[in-house]
């Protein structure tokens, strides 16, 4: 699943540099669809022991329309990984969504996975997002997602889920869905 600010784009320049073992910076310059509008995105990560991933990143979509505001994004992950199992928590906060001054985003997203036997994995996230000051509160919402993870061998992978979405506004319905992701590696 995509993380709270997933992007689409395909072109563009990308850098990135290893300073030592522990210590990574990368960024990427790129046109956003074909409007005129581009997008800087950087990052730094650091892994001071094995297995653990500290990531600082963030993205500046740029926009030639003097009426639009530059949309911010910024983020931070904490991960840590073992034989056994993982855990994550991405924090983020976007800055005038849709070139639009002061329609803000923040929320989280954690998510944990145990390998229960050597082809199978069981995991959860949990997703919450809110608009700053209430602005988009339709859209606001808490998500949760679990499932388990099937390695057929190296290549295939099946993963049923299970996944609820929990909106914040008092009377909408909330929404449940089961489904099953495929991967086929070639």
């Amino acid at each position: 699943m995509k993380t709270l600010f997933g992007y689409t784009e395909t072109k563009g320049f990308s850098a990135s540099y290893k300073f030592t073992q522990w210590v990574s910076a990368d960024a990427i310059v790129m046109p956003i669809e074909s409007d005129e509008k581009i997008n800087y995105r950087f990052g730094v990560t650091f892994m001071p022991i094995e297995g653990l991933n500290l990531r600082f990143y963030g993205g500046i979509n740029d926009c030639s329309d003097s009426f639009k505001s530059t949309t911010i994004n910024i983020a931070a992950f904490i991960g840590y990984k073992c034989d056994k199992f993982a855990l994550g928590l991405e924090l983020i906060h976007t800055l005038n969504s849709s070139y639009i001054y002061g329609r803000d985003y923040y929320g989280y997203c954690a998510f944990a996975s145990v390998k229960l036997i050597e082809f199978a994995d069981f995991y959860v996230r949990f997703d919450d997002i809110h608009s700053k000051d209430n602005w988009n509160i339709y859209r606001d919402e808490k998500s949760a997602v679990l499932g388990m993870q099937f390695l057929l061998n190296k290549k295939i992978k099946i993963a049923p889920n299970f996944k609820m979405i929990i909106p914040k506004v008092d009377g909408v319905g909330r929404s449940y869905f089961a489904y099953v992701n495929c991967s086929i590696s070639l």
